[in-house]
């Protein structure tokens, strides 16, 4: 993947968000859930030492296939929405959405 070409990178995350990210980026489940739920209980440690509560409203950026806002967010939190630039992602995404309150859409953050 080209570091400065935007389409290169777009096709990429396309991609991955067909074929989910697990899929596209490890090569065992095993792996991906080791490395992603240690990341995921860290992020979600942060937003509470900074003073988010079950009933915070948060804003998942660059989403991807929005696994982590759907696997984990949702646990924790009232609402989530997420934001990503692979319409093939989040499609995933709101196809997986637990609930109404856990959405997402597409965006490019850099526009």
């Amino acid at each position: 993947m080209s570091q400065t070409d935007p389409y290169a990178q777009k096709a990429y995350w396309e991609r991955a968000g067909r074929e989910g990210y697990t899929n596209f980026m490890y090569s065992s489940g095993d792996v991906e859930e080791h490395v992603t739920r240690r990341m995921w209980s860290i992020a979600v440690d942060i937003g509470y030492r900074l003073g988010l509560d079950p009933q915070a409203h948060v804003l998942d950026l660059g989403c991807g296939d929005g696994a982590f806002a759907n696997r984990m967010l949702a646990q924790h939190f009232r609402a989530v929405d997420g934001v990503d630039f692979a319409e093939a992602g989040v499609r995933r995404a709101n196809a997986e959405s637990p609930r109404p309150d856990i959405r997402f859409n597409v965006a490019d953050l850099t526009q």
